[in-house]
């Protein structure tokens, strides 16, 4: 009897997943006596190859979602920096013309800050 060495439930992550049918299609690709037994279930070795095909493309696929997903989070970072940033540098104009604008308080209400009367 041949095995093809797969136990276990249902992988719960991709990458058991995709560990376990690298090594169910690449058992049966090596094994000649395998893919014999595995012709009389129809899944023959057009079928496995075309299998193994899908699983490279899905991993490049996979590859190129991950490295989106990484250079979001890159220009995520890059763009709560430069907001920090900037709302340092308004809190720094805002002191400015609290101090600047003292005794003209409706110039301070045209830029937006609050002055009570």
């Amino acid at each position: 009897m041949v095995s093809v060495s797969l136990a276990g439930g249902f992988p719960s992550t991709f990458t058991a997943f995709f560990d376990k049918v690298k090594l169910f299609y690449g058992s049966i690709k090596k094994n000649p006596a395998l893919q014999a037994e595995f012709d009389k279930i129809k899944i023959t070795s057009d079928v496995v190859d075309s299998c193994y095909a899908k699983y490279e493309q899905l991993l490049a696929d996979r590859s190129n979602d991950d490295k989106k997903a990484g250079e979001s989070q890159a220009a995520t970072k890059l763009k709560n920096s430069a907001l920090l940033e900037l709302k340092n540098w308004m809190d720094d104009f805002d002191a400015t013309a609290k101090v600047a604008l003292y005794n003209q308080p409706q110039l301070l209400e045209v830029l937006g800050m609050f002055v009570r009367s």
